[in-house]
């Protein structure tokens, strides 16, 4: 009779592991349990699980189920790091995503966090695009399309975005702030060529339309003082 592959003993060997939990440890994370199973290997899971799966000291977990529980663990080592994220400063759908897929989770369980926190209201595009809006227009006078062009890189939809800049800062408004600049502009530099003024006005997002507007009223104030 032929010696079997010991490769294939190996598999079985492989397939029919089973791992026995040995102690139930708190861990140094708050509210986790750390899961120390034979012959070796261990999880961190969070205590509210564990209490749900009634783990316990001798228990005998399959293969599968071993595989599963890794599963848990994983979420939720995303999910504390979105957490982590979000505490340090607000951030959009996809600002979130790409910080998580640059340290390597699964993109399931990527999208399955992301989607639990936007079902929470944790994650919301549409009131961080109003806070961004109100923030940037503080800090900076500027045209909506400089403020389009930094919702889109942030992840926002064209016309979710075009509409929230709308409601935020209507035209009227964006007139003002335009005129605001160009006498800050001329003002500071009174002797500069128009060129340079306008194009100083486009660079900070103002549209040609609005530009216009505000330097044929600038020419016909300063014919009239």
């Amino acid at each position: 009779m032929p010696a079997e592959d010991s490769s294939s003993l190996n598999d079985k060997e492989l397939f029919n592991t089973t791992y026995t939990i040995t102690a139930l440890q708190k861990a140094k994370q708050k509210s986790y349990i750390t899961v120390n199973l034979a012959p070796e290997g261990r999880l961190t899971l969070p205590d509210v699980v564990c209490a749900r799966l009634k783990l316990e000291v001798g228990q005998n977990l399959s293969k599968d189920e071993f595989f599963e529980l890794k599963k848990e663990e994983v979420y939720y080592q995303v999910k504390e790091k979105a957490y982590h994220l979000l505490e340090l400063r607000p951030l959009t759908i996809l600002q979130l995503k790409t910080k998580l897929k640059e340290r390597l989770y699964p993109l399931k369980t990527i999208n399955n966090v992301i989607r639990e926190l936007k079902a929470s209201g944790l994650l919301n595009d549409i009131e961080y695009a109003t806070e961004w809006i109100k923030s940037q227009l503080k800090r900076k006078p500027q045209g909506k399309r400089l403020l389009l062009s930094g919702l889109l890189k942030k992840g926002l939809p064209r016309s979710k975005a075009t509409e929230l800049i709308a409601e935020v800062y209507p035209d009227k408004e964006e007139l003002k702030v335009c005129q605001r600049c160009l006498t800050k502009l001329s003002q500071l530099n009174p002797q500069a060529k128009p060129s340079k003024i306008l194009t100083a006005l486009i660079r900070r997002g103002f549209s040609q339309a609005i530009i216009q507007r505000v330097w044929t009223q600038f020419k016909k104030n300063q014919g009239r003082s």
